[in-house]
């Protein structure tokens, strides 16, 4: 069911009447457009269907678009835009708010890659990879050292300490290269994002979701 305007004596727009609202057209009819039109007097209070239309492209930064009164095209009241121009204020928050979007979907997807490295391990164990690690290097440094965590560890997995140690190590340092390299493409592309000023169009190019490795 559509919605219908309605018309004022001059013909000119005068008001939207959503689908299914009942209005008080006088005295003796109060009833909704669509029930208006199949007694058949819409034409005498002027209504007429009202048919939407998809917004216009335009500059999401530098423009905005909004309503205006219905036209006729193809003999039917059709939904009409305008695409104006932003003040140099609005311009300027809307290209801040688009660098906080850059910054914030970059964090996002940053973040998400970083937690797939660590989601085969509890929170738990991950708050002890700092005592790990210190204790592996010690370890694989100086026979000797006292390894209280790694010593346990190794106990219950019937490993040699020595052995986990090297273990641990060799993870770190996978852990290391990958880290880094994450670390290093969100850095190149906030680079990006900081390059591009105020260059609206090189702002929107950047994909904070591609250059990653797979």
């Amino acid at each position: 069911m559509n919605s219908h305007i309605q018309l004022n004596a001059e013909g000119n727009f005068l008001r939207l009447i959503p689908a299914g609202l009942p209005i008080e057209w006088d005295e003796n009819n109060y009833c909704t457009a669509f029930a208006l039109e199949t007694d058949g007097k819409a034409l005498e209070f002027k209504v007429f269907p009202y048919y939407s239309s998809a917004k216009p492209e335009y500059d999401a930064v530098t423009q905005g678009v909004r309503d205006v009164s219905p036209k006729i095209i193809n003999g039917l009241w059709t939904e009409a835009w305008e695409v104006y121009d932003l003040s140099p204020e609005e311009v300027s928050a809307k290209h801040a708010e688009l660098v906080a979007e850059k910054r914030t979907a970059l964090t996002t997807e940053y973040e998400r890659r970083m937690q797939a490295i660590a989601a085969g391990y509890p929170p738990s164990e991950r708050e002890s990879w700092p005592v790990q690690t210190s204790e592996a290097y010690a370890l694989l440094a100086d026979s000797t050292a006292p390894t209280p965590w790694t010593d346990a560890a190794a106990s219950v997995r019937g490993l040699d300490r020595l052995e986990l140690a090297q273990r641990i190590a060799a993870k770190d340092a996978q852990y290391r290269i990958i880290s880094g390299t994450l670390s290093g493409i969100r850095q190149r592309i906030e680079d990006q994002i900081d390059a591009a000023g105020d260059d609206q169009a090189a702002l929107k190019a950047i994909d904070v979701t591609q250059g990653w490795p797979e």
